[in-house]
């Protein structure tokens, strides 16, 4: 009994065909993937100082949220797996804000205090707090930001797990569009299974 009970997941846990009924084979998977998070770290005041990156703060945070996963969805990568894609943005704030964080979905967007216009705020608030809480998440984490020290910082923290450090142009130009097309293509195929 226990010899069939082995065989039996074996076989759900590959692609090959495990049931025949009325002559027809299934090759699904009874195991289905757990979804993968994809985190996208932003540096935000980097960004926004980045050559071809619009400096306004809304015009980012409106391009940012197009590629943040809704709740309740995720979109399939090429091999079938879920991808879930979280996007933190953090930016220095100005010397009259005052701390603030706001979510929408998987898209969050923090100012940091700005009075005293201590250095590295926003580098320390993600170090300090936005880390720890993506370590509880624990999916991949893409940290955009031209910040060397802030690249160390969080690939010390070992939250990354295959994730890497992308240069803000490169980002705004290659990466994004990329993102924002995969999110159009996940709300299509929605749409059709509705």
């Amino acid at each position: 009994m226990q010899l069939l009970l082995v065989v039996c997941l074996a076989l759900a846990a590959t692609n090959t065909p495990s049931a025949t009924t009325a002559g027809k084979s299934w090759t699904g998977r009874l195991v289905t993937k757990t979804p993968s998070l994809v985190t996208w770290l932003i540096d935000g005041t980097n960004l926004a100082c980045s050559r071809h990156v619009p400096g306004d703060r809304e015009a980012l945070v409106e391009r940012l949220q197009e590629i943040a996963s809704p709740i309740g969805t995720s979109a399939a990568d090429d091999d079938g797996t879920t991808i879930v894609t979280n996007v933190v943005l953090v930016f220095d704030g100005d010397e009259d804000e005052v701390f603030s964080k706001s979510t929408f979905g998987w898209f969050q967007q923090i100012v940091t205090d700005g009075k005293g216009k201590v250095k590295d705020r926003a580098d320390d608030h993600i170090v300090q707090h936005v880390l720890p809480e993506l370590q509880q998440l624990n999916g991949r984490v893409h940290l955009v930001s031209a910040d060397k020290e802030l690249g160390k910082r969080v690939q010390a923290s070992g939250v990354m797990k295959g994730g890497s450090m992308v240069h803000p142009p490169k980002f705004w130009k290659e990466y994004l569009p990329n993102l924002q097309q995969r999110r159009q293509v996940q709300a299509q195929q929605r749409k059709k299974s509705m």
